[in-house]
């Protein structure tokens, strides 16, 4: 039986070269292929043509690459895919299992439907975001199809680097693209599969949405394989609660609603391709989606962005533009978003979002943005606490001046007063509001722990710690299985401040994982199942204002549970974040924590000779302010919260003046074992 070992498949091959000859059409010819999508996107929204999502996503891709991709060879393609997930999905099937009874409400019949509209998102889901290995068919040939997961493109979220990161053409040729990309083709297999799925939209993002078996709504987040609830989405799109009443936010969208949406992206395609940001084409886009879905986020947005750059390439004052017929149609879209509770992302939280979807090294200084509710009446009074616990500004409060793109609208007199310079962003990424893609942040905030696949594991798919905020060894074997490599993932949140560590240390402290990873380690271990596996590091640093802020944020998986135990509630599902906490303390203060006593006396030494401390649970680094600058006190401390404790070894990562060594590195992965911190990818 011959195997397949590459995300496409053998007759995807052929259109390798259609990629590479798209530069000998003439300019109006390939404009041409933008003008027919719209057309027939537009027969299709008029009701002159069915409605077919699959096929307007394709003509919107097709007219970026001069329509040279073959419609056919395009289907045959969502053919292969979609037989694989079906037949996933009936490999898993298990009837007997869900005991189907009549009720009052429903029938057998229906229940079974119920169960198997869900079994068969379960099975896309599973073919996105997990390794697969099917036996499949082609030309009627048997081949054994080895899927791999689809990957995020982290490096350009929005596609504004590479617009190819926004198509299913990417997806299937590169296995990466962005969520837009990777919800429309979830999308066009779940209507291949007649399933429920829709595409759900916020401000800067788009989702899955469908029900289980008991008709409960989940948001799927396909890039990170969460569900996060309707809270988590708001927080972290800056979404205000008004523009979830107003319609315009948090919307799911129905089949002509979203073939609607594919003329933003196709207007977008255009706009990448030529360079064009006025070309009244995209107007035309964005006009032709607000006739056919008035409540459409994405194509206000459109219109405003050409409008407003027609207005600022005018290069005339407010003052001067009073009677000009754009500026007064600009200003009244403008008008009816701010109406309608559309609020621009503050530059800051732009910024984190940016660092922590580019996975930079740098991190950023975060900014404490929890509320002081009481604190006019009792200034002592901080029990105030959001979703984000901070990191984001939650609390939506009027403002004079509104800042939209380059505009600055007065929002008691709802006039435009002013246009200023576009924001500097974080390593210059340029944003575009108009592309909603971003990937939902891990590490801002915990997702809830239920998953709609329950019926498909016999209990719910708890959102383990995979992705290494309290520590993980997650292991990833080599293609031809000679080996593979282990990285150890953890996240730390590093109080950085007047009575922390200085920014200087804070840099210091990130230089972390390329120290360990310059000594390129190795497990020796005889008796390790991962002997001869490489080593790497990827340890997140998060600086945060506060000790208290440190040492909130790090709340264990284990915490949690037992806590909501205790509550009889579920805190998994509440958004609290998980990680290690590293804290500065004061020489005499730490001297007299009751730990460092202990310790020094175990080691018959003084407090002073105690150069740092780590909980029992593994979780709170503690160092004291004379070593705070020492780069192996900190990995020692580190190494702790890593399952390995060598204190009193004279080396190695014990001796706490070098490097960890072969041995170190050998226990810490068996301290991984054997605390269940292994996952594989």
């Amino acid at each position: 039986m011959k195997k397949i070992t590459t995300l496409l498949t053998i007759v995807l091959l052929q259109t390798a070269t259609l990629f590479a000859v798209n530069e000998n059409d003439t300019l109006s010819k390939q404009k041409q292929c933008f003008y027919d999508a719209k057309t027939e996107i537009e027969n299709m929204l008029s009701g002159k043509i069915p409605l077919d999502y699959e096929r307007a996503v394709f003509i919107t891709e097709n007219a970026y690459w001069n329509n040279k991709v073959d419609y056919t060879l395009f289907q045959i393609v969502i053919d292969f895919h979609s037989k694989n997930i079906k037949n996933l999905a009936e490999a898993n099937r298990n009837e007997k299992e869900q005991n189907f009874k009549a009720t009052l409400l429903e029938t057998v019949e229906q229940k079974r439907e119920k169960y198997q509209n869900l079994l068969y998102n379960w099975a896309i889901f599973t073919y996105f975001t997990d390794t697969t290995i099917l036996k499949t068919t082609l030309n009627d040939k048997n081949y054994i199809f080895h899927h791999l997961p689809y990957e995020y493109s982290f490096n350009d979220p929005l596609g504004v680097l590479d617009w190819k990161n926004s198509q299913v053409f990417n997806l299937l040729d590169k296995n990466k693209a962005n969520c837009y990309a990777m919800t429309s083709f979830f999308k066009i297999l779940a209507e291949r599969l007649k399933t429920d799925a829709s595409i759900g939209i916020a401000p800067g993002h788009v989702y899955i949405t469908h029900i289980d078996q008991k008709g409960t709504h989940y948001n799927i987040e396909l890039a990170n394989r969460a569900f996060p609830g309707a809270g988590s989405i708001m927080t972290l799109t800056y979404t205000p609660v008004e523009a979830v009443r107003n319609g315009i936010a948090m919307r799911t969208l129905d089949s002509k609603q979203s073939v609607a949406l594919c003329l933003i992206y196709l207007a977008k395609g255009y706009e990448h391709k030529f360079n064009a940001k006025t070309d009244d084409f995209l107007y035309q886009c964005a006009e032709t989606t607000l006739k056919y879905d008035s409540l459409n986020l994405n194509a206000m947005l459109l219109k405003a962005e050409v409008l407003e750059e027609k207005i600022v390439k005018s290069n005339k004052t407010v003052a001067q533009l009073q009677t000009n017929k754009e500026f007064k149609e600009y200003q009244n879209l403008i008008v009816i978003l701010f109406e309608n509770g559309y609020r621009e992302m503050p530059l800051d939280m732009k910024n984190l979002i940016i660092n922590r979807l580019q996975r930079d090294s740098l991190g950023l200084i975060l900014t404490d943005h929890t509320p002081k509710g009481f604190q006019t009446i009792n200034p002592k009074d901080d029990r105030y606490a959001t979703l984000s616990w901070g990191m984001f500004d939650e609390i939506h409060e009027p403002k004079l001046i509104e800042q939209y793109g380059r505009t600055l609208l007065n929002t008691k007199t709802k006039k435009i007063t002013k246009f200023v310079t576009a924001d500097s962003l974080y390593n210059k990424y340029p944003i575009d509001p108009v592309v909603f893609a971003w990937q939902i942040d891990p590490l801002a905030s915990k997702y809830p722990n239920m998953s709609p696949y329950a019926a498909f594991n016999n209990n719910p798919i708890y959102f383990i710690d995979d992705d290494g905020r309290e520590g993980v060894a997650s292991v990833k074997k080599n293609a031809d299985n000679s080996g593979g490599t282990v990285t150890i993932k953890a996240v730390y949140f590093v109080e950085v401040g007047p009575n922390g560590f200085s920014k200087e240390q804070y840099q210091s402290i990130m230089g972390i994982n390329q120290t360990l990873n310059s000594q390129n380690y190795t497990i020796t271990d005889e008796n390790s199942q991962y002997k001869g596996y490489n080593v790497q590091f990827d340890l997140q640093i998060v600086a945060v204002p506060s000790q208290e802020k440190a040492q909130s944020y790090a709340v264990s998986e284990k915490e949690l549970t037992d806590a909501g135990a205790n509550a009889g509630i579920n805190l998994l599902a509440s958004n609290l974040p998980i990680g290690n906490s590293m804290i500065l303390t004061e020489q005499t203060e730490f001297e007299a924590i009751p730990s460092v006593q202990e310790t020094a006396k175990q080691n018959n030494v003084g407090p002073s000779a105690v150069l740092g401390i780590t909980s029992s649970d593994l979780q709170h680094i503690n160092i004291p302010s004379k070593s705070g600058s020492t780069l192996f006190t900190i990995l020692h401390e580190v190494f702790h919260t890593l399952y390995t404790d060598k204190d009193g070894a004279t080396s190695g990562i014990g001796a706490g003046k070098s490097l960890p060594n072969e041995s170190d590195i050998n226990d810490m992965m068996k301290g991984f074992e054997n605390n269940n911190r292994v996952v594989t990818e």
